[in-house]
């Protein structure tokens, strides 16, 4: 019986679909295609034109993976691989994206949170980083003219309101006063779990068709496999929405993966619509209405912060 060659794809994607849902960073995997195929191993070990001993071996085992994981994810839509450094790579026996009406379903990992956990999270990020005040938009609280399922399109989950002119000097915000609409910046975010090759299409436009009004459009998520990102990579640059990847644990650690490109003007038909068809965006207005005649943000932000609570 002839040894088996060693390849570094066909041993990761046996080793992943071997273990379901067993999550391995790279060295983890290449110690368990060591460990899985002994002989393989100390062939390729042994046939190097320069010397390994094992945890050297492993070393560079997992480097090969590093530059194969691309073929890996062409090969199963079932392997995903984090986009985070280091990568997590595991076999799902649910593929991310698979839909059941209008919802989405997706493959929850033991560290994930909900959508609904993540609103807050967010929040605390955009006010701490970025001197965003958000609030969240409910479509139960929202008239359905359109019928079931139509604020799918329409609702963005959070939307958020940035004065520029916040941290200015006191001459220079007095005087800004009477340029303020030019100050006030609007944002949409569509939040979603995971961003896989399987989702990501659907939740993108979802985030162009909920974010239409705004000067800054987002999509936000906990997590991207490599796929996903390099197809977000190509939407983006049509449609200008930016990615937000959310680390819920520490939210000081997300980061702005995609920046949004910004609209100067924004769509009063679509604010319209949307401040008709749901009572949270009409009161996100009113705060705005608010910052207009005061140019106070610390008092819109409180408001928003009160209705949120």
């Amino acid at each position: 019986m002839s040894k088996r060659v060693f390849s570094t794809l066909d041993l990761a994607v046996e080793v992943l679909k071997s273990n379901p849902e067993v999550q391995y960073k790279g060295i983890d995997l290449a110690r368990a295609i060591a460990s899985t195929y002994p002989e393989a191993a100390e062939q390729k070990r042994t046939s190097s034109s320069k010397k390994m001993d094992e945890r050297e071996l492993e070393l560079q085992i997992a480097a090969e993976i590093g530059s194969v994981w691309r073929a890996m994810l062409r090969r199963s839509a079932n392997i995903q691989i984090t986009s985070e450094r280091p990568r997590v790579y595991f076999w799902s026996e649910v593929v991310y994206g698979e839909t059941d009406g209008d919802e989405t379903l997706h493959k929850e990992t033991s560290d994930d949170k909900s959508e609904a956990e993540l609103y807050p999270i967010l929040q605390d990020y955009l006010h701490q980083d970025k001197d965003i005040f958000s609030v969240r938009i409910d479509e139960k609280r929202s008239a359905l003219r359109g019928g079931k399922g139509a604020s799918h399109w329409l609702h963005p989950d959070l939307v958020g309101v940035q004065l520029l002119s916040k941290d200015w000097g006191e001459n220079s915000r007095r005087l800004s006063k009477y340029y303020i609409s030019e100050l006030i910046k609007l944002w949409s975010f569509e939040v979603k779990v995971n961003l896989s090759i399987s989702n990501v299409r659907s939740s993108f436009f979802q985030a162009v068709s909920n974010s239409s009004w705004a000067n800054f459009g987002y999509l936000v998520a906990s997590s991207a496999d490599q796929r996903a990102l390099d197809e977000l990579e190509i939407l983006t640059s049509d449609h200008g929405i930016g990615l937000i990847i959310l680390d819920s644990s520490d939210p000081s650690n997300s980061k702005i993966v995609i920046p949004a490109r910004a609209r100067a003007a924004l769509s009063w038909k679509s604010i319209n619509r949307l401040a008709e068809e749901n009572s949270d965006f009409a009161s996100f207005l009113e705060s705005i209405e608010r910052l207009h005649q005061t140019g106070d943000i610390e008092l819109i932000g409180k408001q928003i912060n009160n209705r949120n609570g």
